[in-house]
């Protein structure tokens, strides 16, 4: 979000996964579509189940090549997903392994530099 002299106010890169792609966070019973993560936090699709707002999540997400642990609070819905803020944080080596593979997965997404495409940073919140 850009703060008054046009500065992007975010600290952390996000990524945006393409719909087919997304890992998935187990927690407990439940399983949820990591819809965008950064190493701060992330975004989950709510089907059925919704955490409420306050909701301690944690577990593994399951990554194309491993999975990493995850630990963190739901802060607020949002279009269908549930914004979450990590205490226990993805690790910057994810955050750009994963930009790589996306990378080299949607090469078109990534060239068009349209704000959509899986390593072009998206606000969270």
């Amino acid at each position: 979000m850009p703060d008054s002299n046009g500065r992007n106010r975010r600290a952390f890169f996000r990524l945006r996964y393409p719909d087919a792609d997304r890992p998935v966070l187990t927690t407990g019973p439940h399983r949820f579509e990591v819809a965008e993560v950064s190493e701060a936090g992330g975004r989950l699709v709510l089907v059925g189940t919704e955490p409420g707002v306050g909701t301690a999540v944690s577990g593994p997400v399951s990554f194309a090549d491993a999975p990493e642990w995850i630990e963190g609070t739901v802060l607020r819905h949002d279009a269908g997903e549930a914004v979450v803020v990590l205490t226990v944080r993805v690790t910057l080596r994810r955050m750009l392994t994963e930009q790589k593979r996306l990378a080299r997965r949607y090469p078109a997404r990534t060239a068009l530099g349209t704000g959509e495409g899986p390593t072009e940073p998206h606000p969270v919140g």
